[in-house]
């Protein structure tokens, strides 16, 4: 028989000869090494844990708070396009702040702490306000359509 990879002859019924058969076992030897120098730092990575999305939920709770403010303050006196585009872009900043600040809140109950790792206590910091600010601006936002639009517009 013939050597399957470089076409030599092999010995018997073999499908490999033995140069190529070396190679073969020398790359799955080197392949089942375990590789503990790229393994992420564990410390590091857990104590950021959800602290971007929780950053963004504080973030968007601000944004979705001010922009709750410009209604109230003045939208009747705006375009009523304009004002559904803001009321539409609020209403999804409010959901998506809500469910950013949640996940943090939500990762720091169920995170295991250790001797060497402490619970994530900013991303839940960030957490809780994003979603107090997007509470906020869900109330500003219905006392808006409830109040002060039907009287703008009476």
């Amino acid at each position: 028989m013939y050597c399957v990879k470089c076409g030599k002859q092999t010995e018997g019924d073999e499908t490999l000869c033995k140069d190529c058969k070396a190679a073969e076992n020398a790359t799955v030897a080197k392949s089942n090494e375990p590789i503990a120098q790229n393994a992420p730092n564990t410390k590091t990575n857990a104590n950021m844990l959800c602290f971007g999305r929780a950053l963004a939920s504080a973030i968007m709770g601000f944004g979705v708070f001010i922009i709750s403010n410009v209604l109230n303050s003045g939208g009747w006196r705006m375009l009523l396009i304009s004002m559904i585009f803001m009321i539409i872009i609020d209403v999804a900043a409010i959901v998506m702040t809500i469910i950013f600040g949640s996940q943090a809140i939500r990762a720091y109950g169920t995170f295991k702490t250790d001797n060497t790792n402490k619970k994530p206590l900013p991303a839940f910091v960030l957490g809780i306000i994003g979603v107090i600010l997007a509470g906020i601006a869900t109330v500003m936002v219905l006392i808006f359509l409830m109040i002060q639009l039907p009287v703008a517009y009476a």
